[in-house]
């Protein structure tokens, strides 16, 4: 009897485990090692070209300025400003132009 218990007790410890995995995927390749470097330099590169062109459109719109005003106060093309693109200067002349036309 011991010897029956003994050997459905071992038989009740006999078991075998069963893993369910799901398979394996392949992933997305990784970036490239200098992922870091590259867009760094490509948001550096996107921001000049965001800064020259607010800087191109400002000098327009007072280049346009400047016309307006040179129009408007002299008749002849020799006393004229000529606008240049020079942000600074260009705010000079368009005080000095409506300094000008103030005092017509």
């Amino acid at each position: 009897m011991i010897q029956s218990i003994l050997m459905n007790g071992i038989s009740l410890l006999d078991y075998t485990v069963t893993i369910i995995q799901d398979e394996d995927v392949a992933l997305a390749p990784a970036p490239d090692k200098n992922y870091f470097g590259g867009a760094v330099t490509t948001m550096v590169l996107l921001l000049i070209v965001a800064v020259v062109a607010c800087y191109i459109l400002r000098c327009r719109a007072m280049r346009n300025r400047i016309a307006e005003l040179n129009a408007r106060l002299f008749d002849h093309p020799e006393w004229q400003i000529a606008p240049s693109w020079n942000i600074w200067k260009m705010k000079e002349h368009i005080q000095l132009l409506e300094g000008e036309a103030v005092k017509l």
